[in-house]
């Protein structure tokens, strides 16, 4: 299992975690679910993206109108992270080719991709948090706040990009 930094879903399978997440979720296993599944996935992280992005650009808009002596460049550079995240995982090239093939996923890098899925969004959901609360710590004028959620977003959007590029890695070598 890949490491995903906090683990909020415990010894949950991963499959278990994604579906906790995204109800409906059945899973790469059948060749007719892959790619609705992956839609749903992705539709699930852009959805968190977009809430996270929004509570930056208050961010943003507060520390500008108060005033305050915080780096902005910080959330400047996580917003445009945030808008390169949500075009990889938008238009992410997903393979499928081998629902073109008469073969089945292979079942242990299906479990790598469910290890992926789950650690994603977790990472997501704890992103989404700590972009609210820089959201409020900008309201509040809380500089100290500010500095430390802007150095923990820049840490957890690179373990993030670095979550989906390597789940992609293994759906385009597994040939989904």
């Amino acid at each position: 299992m890949p490491d995903t930094g906090e683990d909020i879903g415990g010894d949950q399978h991963p499959l278990k975690k994604v579906q906790r997440y995204i109800p409906g979720f059945r899973g790469y296993l059948q060749k007719d679910d892959i790619r609705d599944a992956d839609r749903m996935l992705r539709m699930q992280l852009s959805q968190k993206i977009s809430v996270a992005r929004k509570n930056l650009e208050g961010a943003k808009a507060s520390i500008e109108e108060k005033g305050l002596m915080v780096d902005i460049f910080q959330i400047e550079s996580a917003l445009n992270s945030l808008k390169r995240m949500s075009s990889e995982i938008g238009y992410a090239d997903s393979g499928y080719s081998w629902m073109a093939s008469n073969s089945n996923p292979v079942e242990d890098e299906v479990e790598r991709i469910y290890d992926y899925d789950a650690g994603l969004l977790d990472q997501m959901t704890l992103l989404q948090g700590i972009s609210s609360e820089l959201s409020s710590a900008a309201s509040d004028s809380d500089v100290a706040t500010l500095e430390r959620d802007s150095a923990d977003i820049h840490t957890r959007l690179a373990f993030i990009e670095d979550l989906f590029r390597k789940r992609m890695a293994v759906m385009n070598r597994t040939g989904f």
